[in-house]
């Protein structure tokens, strides 16, 4: 499963009509590297994953490989590897993560 596949299964599960950066980072934890990064950042996985479940829904601003996205996710390379990729999400909600190392 792709990684915009594994973030649609998100986006469906939490009600959203869109791939938002919360997805694609949910999908980034889902396995592998990105099960560890939390930890690297400093922030619980637990709690890293409740506050992107419950972040505000974005509405889509256009479509990547036919998956309605947010303008956060159409502005992050397509060419990107994971760690540009979860750099350019960090980067686009880096306050809130921020403020989430401090609830964990």
């Amino acid at each position: 499963m792709s990684l915009l596949e594994r973030a649609h299964a998100h986006a469906v599960r939490l009600g959203h009509d869109r791939i938002g950066g919360e997805e694609l980072l949910l999908a980034v934890l889902d396995d592998g590297v990105g099960y560890a990064l939390p930890g690297a950042w400093g922030i619980s996985r637990d709690v890293l994953v409740w506050q992107l479940e419950k972040a505000a829904s974005s509405p889509a601003a256009g479509t990547v490989d036919g998956y309605p996205v947010t303008a956060e996710v159409l502005g992050v390379p397509r060419s990107s590897g994971l760690v540009e990729l979860v750099v350019g999400l960090l980067a686009a909600g880096a306050e809130r993560l921020a403020s989430w190392a401090n609830t964990g």
